[in-house]
């Protein structure tokens, strides 16, 4: 529902603004077929009905109605609140929203507009976090900064490479070829890439996604609406990018706050007198691309396929699982470690035997002391008469490509940690195949070791 929100308010801001129904109908398109928000609409996540609320405060602000209601800058900045509250980087795309009316509206309204709508908008953040504090007994600077370093639980693995990588990949599916730009850029080891496997279809798409965002830039300074939406476009992209360069910017959730002021950019390109037919076909050529990528990627076939490949993968394994059982995979970029959240309606998940957890989390602080970690999970589950399943993965001494590891993606774990610190346990029952899982034993040589690290973390 939020999706579909989403959706009719953003062809209600192109509507006030555009009459050409073509570009707003190829604007709205691209929108619902980004990758982002095609895979996002569909999930569990509060990404979407942030940006519903942040499409819905914009409309708000930039509504050319001269009667409107004198609360509509009101309700416009509650909006925008609520969409920071969601999901808090939402927050770099308020300044911009803030300042949209100054930027395309013409009439004696628009500083009234933007001051209330930043009034309401601090009222109601600071009313609820000052609630959330009251409840939680913070009284102080150093519990804020307590409270706020509980919520910092990742590493934050950014880079301008990451980042511009990520932009686009928030708007086209780049599949597996993805995973070669990675370690492209971590200079992988153990499976290396070179420049030229870099030329295949996702150097493509990128060199692709990039001309046709200069396409955008170029047609925005042809006009005079569009050499303003392009300057709240850079006040908008400005905050956004330093962000994802400096906190995971390869995440394709990442450019959501980007895209309100960058579709109203795409349609208003289509709409600059003279360049509306060169740059309408660019843009069919560009929801072609994204279209066809995200629709293969995210269809049924293609999800029931990767299903397939986790049950065959442990089909063996189930009739030795209890509900006190525990598997445990070598990082999150094994297929395991996302199928209960990614099919959380597959018999296997349903049946409450399987739980998978990763023992490696890349780019978070848990990485800094994962064998506790580990060590705590394991013992717990024995002390409740329960089981240990291992991916064989961790007993490889070196991993093969199709297992998604890039070494160097956070350096301060390696593939021969992991190594190491199991090959020197007891090992019971092995089943499936090479790729299949092993019984981690409850010996007292193994408690000892796990115990041993215990104890290490404590002092």
């Amino acid at each position: 529902m939020s999706g579909f929100v989403c959706v009719l308010t953003l062809v209600a801001i192109l509507t006030q603004f555009f009459r050409e129904r073509a570009s707003i109908t190829l604007t709205s398109l691209a929108f619902i077929f980004s990758q982002a928000f095609l895979n996002f609409s569909r999930a569990g996540t509060s990404y979407i009905p942030g940006l519903c609320f942040l499409l819905t405060g914009i409309f708000l602000l930039l509504r050319r109605n001269d009667g409107q209601s004198s609360l509509a800058p009101l309700w416009a900045g509650c909006a925008l609140a609520v969409s920071a509250l969601l999901w808090l980087p939402y927050v770099l795309s308020i300044p911009a929203a803030l300042v949209s009316p100054l930027f395309i509206l013409d009439n004696n309204r628009r500083w009234r507009c933007s001051l209330l709508a930043a009034a309401a908008f601090t009222i109601v953040s600071a009313s609820v976090y000052g609630l959330v504090m009251l409840h939680l007994r913070i009284v102080n600077t150093e519990g804020l900064a307590s409270w706020i370093a509980m919520s910092t639980w990742a590493a934050g693995v950014g880079g301008a490479k990451r980042a511009v990588f990520g932009l686009a990949r928030s708007f086209i599916n780049m599949g597996n070829d993805g995973l070669l730009f990675k370690r492209f850029l971590a200079q992988d080891p153990y499976n290396p890439v070179s420049v030229p496997q870099l030329f295949r279809l996702t150097l493509a798409k990128i060199v692709f996604f990039y001309a046709f965002m200069a396409g955008v830039v170029l047609c925005l300074a042809r006009s005079r609406i569009g050499k303003n939406i392009l300057g709240l476009l850079a006040i908008n992209a400005a905050t956004v990018g330093i962000f994802a360069v400096l906190w995971y910017g390869g995440d394709m959730e990442r450019y959501l706050p980007l895209y309100p002021v960058l579709f109203l950019g795409i349609c208003a390109s289509m709409n600059v007198r003279g360049y509306e037919f060169w740059f309408r076909t660019l843009t069919i050529a560009f929801l072609a691309v994204i279209g066809l990528s995200n629709a293969i990627a995210m269809a049924n076939f293609t999800i029931n396929r990767d299903q397939q490949r986790v049950v065959e993968r442990t089909r063996e394994l189930l009739p030795y699982l209890t509900p006190q059982s525990r598997v445990f995979v070598h990082d999150t970029d094994d297929q395991l470690y996302a199928f209960s959240r990614n099919s959380p309606f597959h018999p296997l998940n349903r049946s409450g035997n399987f739980q998978a957890n990763a023992i490696l989390i890349p780019g978070t602080r848990r990485d800094l002391h994962w064998q506790q970690s580990f060590a705590v999970l394991a013992l717990a589950v024995w002390d409740q008469h329960g089981t240990v399943w291992i991916s064989k993965r961790v007993l490889s001494a070196r991993p093969l490509s199709e297992w998604n590891w890039v070494e160097g993606s956070d350096s301060r774990v390696r593939w021969k940690d992991t190594f190491f610190f199991f090959s020197d346990l007891d090992w019971g029952t092995s089943v499936g195949s090479t790729d299949g899982f092993v019984l981690l034993l409850p010996t007292q040589k193994n408690r000892g070791e796990l115990t041993q690290f215990l104890a290490g973390a404590s002092v």
